[in-house]
């Protein structure tokens, strides 16, 4: 019954924040929903971007030990089952269309499909974007090559880049 993460501070009700955390193949324990769950109340963000998701009922156990939250978790993925996710206070962050992936056919730039949240705080209109490029090559850009790490990463900041742009 310890919170391992009493005393940390992060948020505070004068501020807004967004944080993201990659948990590297969530739930890698049967303690994770717990101590992610005291992570999140310690850290006291308004929306969280989480990356790994590999079980989607232990990500619903997480929203579900949070009161005063609410999550969804993306299911596009062309990699493995490490789908990315939102949480959100449901007290500053009034979410005006349901999470969406966007380019689900990209595989090349967006082996996991970037995650929307359209949503409304303290009057102003946000996008959120949670994204998850390729990782782990050879520093080296291969243009033209899409099975090259760097190169994905570089095109899928270009679709990115363009997507908000339009």
């Amino acid at each position: 019954d310890v919170n391992r993460f009493e005393g940390l501070t992060f948020g505070s009700a004068d501020s807004f924040e967004i944080v993201t955390w990659n948990l590297h193949n969530y739930p890698s324990s049967s303690l994770s929903v717990e101590y992610a769950a005291q992570a999140l109340r310690a850290i006291d963000a308004d929306i969280v971007a989480l990356q790994e998701i590999n079980i989607g009922s232990k990500f619903n156990a997480l929203d579900d030990s949070l009161a005063g939250w609410s999550g969804h978790l993306g299911s596009s993925t062309n990699y493995g089952d490490q789908d990315l996710a939102l949480l959100w206070k449901d007290a500053t962050v009034t979410v005006i269309v349901e999470p969406y992936e966007i380019f689900t056919s990209e595989y090349a730039a967006f082996p996991r499909s970037p995650l929307v949240l359209e949503c409304v705080v303290a009057g102003d209109t946000l996008v959120v974007v949670v994204n998850h490029f390729k990782a782990y090559d050879d520093n080296n850009i291969d243009y033209g090559n899409p099975e090259d790490d760097e190169y994905r990463r570089v095109m899928a900041c270009q679709l990115l880049d363009e997507w908000i742009r339009d």
